[in-house]
């Protein structure tokens, strides 16, 4: 197949399988089969013949018109300025969060100097925290040197004094909905 034809069928609504990023962009030119998504999201559509070359048809060719040209959803998707993919799947945040972990960086560390990461005030979170992590985190213990590095929880906090060895001042993940209990004050978000 050609790029376009590629750029298209994971893109275009009818035949992406992830639905968040599907446009209308037009259509592939060739023989496709419905398939179940392998995302759980419905019936897309795929390539059938594997010793034939596919091509795209544009979003102004088809009947009716679609709406996305996809040239213009690759230049955003590739662009300096535009950078559609990074925006919605940040490489760089994944970056920044380790090399900003201490998150008491400042000025002379080569991630505030150099890329202006201003992770500076970790010794003064007074606040219970939330640790949520995907990926590299395997391990609780991953966040140790961040709870030795913040103080107890500040007064007039809920859970006031709490130390960040216990779930009262720092807790993982798996327990987002006691948390979030806990920590809201009176009159705030509601978690059943």
């Amino acid at each position: 197949m050609t790029n376009r034809a590629a750029f298209g069928l994971a893109f275009d609504v009818h035949s992406s399988p992830m639905g968040i990023a599907g446009v209308n962009a037009g259509e592939a030119v060739g023989p496709l089969e419905e398939v179940d998504s392998p995302f759980g999201t419905g019936k897309i559509a795929r390539p059938s013949d594997p010793s034939f070359k596919y091509t795209w048809q544009e979003y102004d060719q088809v009947t009716p018109r679609e709406s996305t040209s996809l040239t213009d959803l690759s230049w955003a998707w590739t662009r300096t300025g535009a950078d559609f993919g990074e925006w919605y799947f940040p490489t760089r945040l994944n970056l920044d969060g380790f090399a900003a972990a201490s998150l008491v960086l400042g000025p002379g560390d080569w991630a505030y100097d150099a890329y202006g990461l201003k992770a500076t005030h970790g010794r003064e979170i007074d606040v219970p925290v939330l640790a949520m992590a995907a990926g590299e985190v395997v391990h609780a213990s991953a966040y140790d040197a961040l709870k030795n590095l913040l103080p107890p929880v500040g007064a007039g906090r809920p859970q006031a004094g709490a130390a960040r060895s216990g779930t009262d001042g720092f807790e993982g993940v798996d327990h987002l909905a006691a948390f979030s209990k806990r920590v809201t004050p009176a009159g705030g978000v509601v978690v059943p």
